[in-house]
This record gives C-alpha cells, sequence and structure tokens, in this order.
C-alpha cells in the first residue's frame, strides 16, 4: 500500500461511500451492546468503554476495556473476525473472564506525571 497523503481540502470524491459492515460484525450483537450501552444491567454507569486491537505476525490481540469498575478483557485470534468473536464469545459467558485492570488511564509503567 502506497503512503497515503492528506489533501489540503477533501474533494466532494474522496468521501468514502457507506461503509457495509461484514456479516461477523453484524452477528456480535453482545459486544455492540457492551461499547453502546451507557449502563451495567442494575443501572449503574460503565463509564468509558475503548476496544484496542493489535497485530502482531499471525495473531490479533483484542483488549476490551470499561472505566467503572476499571476491568479488561483479553483475547486473541488469527485474525479480526476471530479476534471479535473471541470477545463476542468471552462477554456472553455467565462469568465473563475480565480481570482487573491496573492501568485504566494507559499510562506506560514508570512514568510519573
Amino acid at each position: 500500500m502506497k503512503m497515503p497523503q492528506v489533501a489540503a481540502v477533501p474533494a466532494e470524491s474522496d468521501v468514502p461511500e457507506v461503509w457495509h459492515p461484514s456479516v461477523l460484525i453484524k452477528k456480535l450483537t453482545v459486544l455492540n451492546d457492551f461499547l453502546n450501552n451507557p449502563s451495567w444491567e442494575e443501572g449503574t454507569p460503565r463509564g468509558e468503554r475503548s476496544l484496542m486491537t493489535f497485530v502482531k505476525s499471525g495473531s490479533v490481540t483484542a483488549i476490551l476495556k470499561c472505566e467503572r469498575p476499571p476491568l479488561k478483557l483479553v483475547v486473541s485470534g488469527a485474525t479480526f473476525d476471530e479476534a471479535l468473536a473471541a470477545l463476542e464469545a468471552s462477554l456472553s459467558l455467565p462469568r465473563c473472564p475480565f480481570v482487573t485492570d491496573d492501568n485504566p488511564l494507559g499510562r506506560a509503567k514508570g512514568k510519573k506525571k
């Protein structure tokens, strides 16, 4: 892929048409609910939620975080679809394997502000 160049003023034709989500993304109902619903079932707020992906050779790691309580869920797969499907499957479990987020602000350990 050629390195992209930023246009001074985007032309009308530079705006992409509506993106058509894959079949898998349409099936990620639990993940979509987690990211879009601001409250837990009992009504307490979730705070900010984020989904991050990291690509290494041969694997994709997905990290799903929420602010309240500070939790994270880490899964991986060979492709983006597999990593997203692993998130969906984990969130669908009766006891989702969340762990306490020891770095809720996303700062590198050892650095002080």
